[in-house]
């Protein structure tokens, strides 16, 4: 049904040899040893050799012995798939046993913030189904409860014509996703909607409209729970706006004017909200109804949209800016350990296996302080027609300056921006800014990093590291040749996620 891929160069040199451990490998370690053996003992398999089990006996005694217990799991789940795509027995046994020991790992906490035992397990499944064996990988996914493999295997098989089944695996994946816990964390009902709003994204991506509305459908079912239980009080607008463009886009124009009908009382009532952070939430709120008058733009709702922008976030804007005092003037603090010391707080929180009470603005919030204030727009969408999917500013007066910064990016990198990457001086509300913007696409879909940085001028910094050419004014409207920052906007749960073949560190 689905081709197997060929002998791997490694296991070929190793049938050439004779593959005996005293000629193919020159006494590695036990780790080693247990990696290279389960991998051909599995290419073997994947043949129909019965010369795997004799590599197989050779793989399980060096993974008895091997010292990294941390991914343990992996050589185990290559050889218990070895014996699964033989129809031996011993193949459910083993692949049960690998994710038991995944699981024991990962709760000590063995892998820090990298791959945790138990996404490496999932990493292995897309392997296999990649390489044709998508039986073998509905089974590990399915033993993993991992939904979001398991849609991406739905799509596979619906490919292949196989429509029935893919429906089966679907539903299946829905389940689980709809069962997902988080140990020792009371908003879990957000964590499931997140997982099942990515589901549907991916299922678009794909071009699978109907099945993407099925899983919404079911997204729509827990944002109540999200409501009840959520951590943050922007945590349910923020999921309801994204659903919100995701239905859209499913072509469910109705649900999902509906749910912004819903979302926008509730973005309101947050102005009655105690919170001790009140600037940042002044920020998210003012963010929010921005969103929501795209939102309604993007749904042919003009008359809503300017309704909501002349009733609300012109009002919120001034407002904001009659109570608050004149912000103070700070020269940009940011050099290279403490961007090193952002970038690890942020990569903690997108790769760490327990979920989190912070939110992603909070640390690019950060980021944007010591860059002496700013504001930073992700847009989403064709350029003639963007959507702001992510808005963070240091100042709650720059939530609405999305169409000013959108403009002037535009007109410097025109309408072909795809990969993309500027800095010049640009303007914000009024004043002088250093602009820099990045454009990419991620899951088939264009996104656009805009960032003006008010205080913030890359000329003095290379000054003060000395430039190349003192004598030479620094021109900033110039700006550096392809001088970005590239950030990735990850919406992820625990153990769940995309599998990036690019340059992180991975097992």
């Amino acid at each position: 049904m689905f081709p197997a891929k060929h002998l791997t160069p490694l296991a070929a040199i190793a049938l050439l040899l004779g593959l005996s451990a005293g000629k193919a490998i020159a006494s590695p370690s036990a780790d080693i040893k247990a990696k290279l053996f389960s991998e051909i003992g599995f290419e073997y398999a994947a043949l129909g050799s019965d010369r795997a089990l004799e590599v197989f006996d050779q793989a399980q005694q060096s993974i008895d012995e091997m010292t990294n217990r941390c991914y343990q799991a992996n050589p185990v789940l290559r050889v218990g798939g070895g014996y699964w795509l033989l129809e031996r027995a011993e193949g459910d046994r083993l692949l049960n046993e690998a994710i038991e020991i995944a699981q024991a790992q990962e709760k000590t906490g063995c892998s820090s913030s990298a791959t945790s035992p138990t996404e490496s397990l999932a990493n292995r499944a897309r392997e296999f189904a990649k390489a044709g064996h998508l039986d073998l990988a509905i089974e590990i996914s399915t033993k993993l409860r991992d939904p979001v493999s398991l849609a991406e295997f739905s799509t596979l098989l619906a490919e292949a014509g196989e429509t029935e089944r893919a429906d089966e695996v679907l539903n299946q994946a829905i389940e689980f996703a709809q069962q997902f816990e988080v140990p020792g964390v009371t908003d879990a009902a957000e964590w499931r909607t997140m997982i099942l709003s990515y589901m549907g994204e991916q299922l678009l991506a794909a071009e699978r409209p109907e099945a993407a509305r099925q899983v919404f459908d079911r997204a729509l079912e827990s944002i109540p729970a999200v409501e009840s239980t959520a951590l943050s009080p922007a945590a349910p607008v923020q999921v309801s706006l994204r659903l919100t463009t995701a239905l859209a886009e499913s072509g469910a124009t109705q649900q999902a004017i509906d749910l912004l009908n819903q979302t926008i009382p509730t973005i309101r009532a947050l102005r009655g909200n105690s919170a001790t952070d009140r600037a940042s939430l002044n920020a998210m709120i003012g963010g929010a109804l921005v969103a929501a008058a795209i939102a309604h733009h993007e749904l042919d709702q003009q008359d809503q949209a300017i309704a909501l922008l002349v009733e609300d976030v012109v009002p919120e804007r001034g407002a904001l800016a009659a109570g608050l005092e004149e912000p103070v003037a700070r020269e940009p603090i940011l050099d290279a350990a403490r961007m090193i010391e952002h970038l690890a707080r942020i990569s903690q929180w997108v790769l760490s296996d327990s979920a989190s009470s912070r939110t992603l603005e909070s640390f690019v919030s950060e980021v944007l302080d010591d860059l002496g204030g700013g504001v930073l727009f992700l847009f989403q969408g064709e350029v003639e027609r963007p959507g702001i999917k992510f808005v963070v500013a240091t100042e709650a007066r720059w939530l609405v300056s999305g169409e000013e910064l959108f403009t002037q990016v535009r007109e410097r990198v025109g309408d072909e921006a795809e990969g993309r990457a500027e800095a010049f001086l640009g303007r914000l509300d009024g004043h002088d800014a250093w602009i820099a913007c990045q454009a990419f696409t991620a899951l088939e879909r264009p996104y656009l990093f805009a960032a003006a940085l008010p205080r913030f001028s890359p000329p003095r910094v290379v000054a003060a590291r000395g430039a190349p050419d003192p004598g030479r004014a620094a021109d900033p409207r110039a700006g550096p040749s392809r001088r970005s920052v590239r950030a990735h906007l990850v919406w992820s749960a625990r153990r769940v996620g995309s599998d990036p073949s690019s340059g992180a560190r991975r097992r």
